[in-house]
């Protein structure tokens, strides 16, 4: 017999079931940053350089999760064994990327005599601040606001904010609202307002923010 002949069919059929099987085992993998975002952020907050971010993960095996208590597991940050253990499904780390960057982890999970793995990408951002405030001032009392983002804090009230109007420093209360006022014939019209936003636990994790908003007279 020819086996030649038959050799393409062959593989086609080995890859198929290679590739059958390969789609019947599937890692799940989860992560968790610890840095701030308010209670009304929708969507998976992201580190910044500094945060601790836990990971996890599942096994799945023919629409089954797997009990991973006796498998060997090893952690892979940027190509580099950062830890190892039988059952440990679970690790945390320090993003040490810079923002707009990324962290390379790969997960190698030794289940029953085989061996499977994961390799996924981890966005690393820079501290945030989105203005909340509208779209005009006018004269009498204003308030500017805004609701910052991803700082390595726990709460808000552990972060710095200074404002900085005309080039008067002025301290909000609370501090991510500042009240201004606007007199009855302004000078200019419009008023850049800066705001500067530190952590008070970590002073170079530091940010400044800028807008420009237009003054409406009757």
């Amino acid at each position: 017999m020819n086996y030649k002949k038959y050799l393409p069919i062959i593989i086609a059929v080995l890859l198929f079931f290679g590739l059958t099987a390969q789609a019947k085992a599937q890692i799940i993998a989860s992560f968790k940053s610890k840095n701030f975002v308010p209670v009304s952020y929708i969507g998976k907050a992201l580190p910044i350089r500094n945060t601790p971010v836990e990971i996890g993960i599942e096994l799945v095996l023919e629409d089954k999760i797997q009990d991973l208590t006796n498998s060997q597991i090893l952690w892979y940050v940027d190509e580099k064994l950062i830890d190892k253990g039988v059952g440990l499904k679970n690790i945390e780390f320090k993003a040490k990327a810079t923002a707009g960057n990324s962290h390379l982890i790969k997960v190698v999970i030794t289940h029953k005599d085989k061996n499977y793995s994961r390799t996924f990408s981890l966005p690393v951002k820079g501290p945030e601040f989105v203005f909340k405030t509208e779209k005009y001032l006018y004269p009498g009392e204003n308030i500017i606001s805004g609701i910052p983002y991803f700082f390595n804090v726990e709460k808000v009230e552990q972060l710095e904010f200074s404002w900085n109007i005309l080039g008067e420093t002025k301290t909000g209360l609370p501090p991510f609202n500042l009240e201004l006022k606007v007199p009855e014939k302004p000078v200019f019209k419009e008023l850049l307002i800066s705001v500067t936003i530190t952590n008070s636990k970590d002073p170079l994790e530091s940010i400044v923010r800028q807008r420009a908003i237009e003054i409406k007279t009757k």
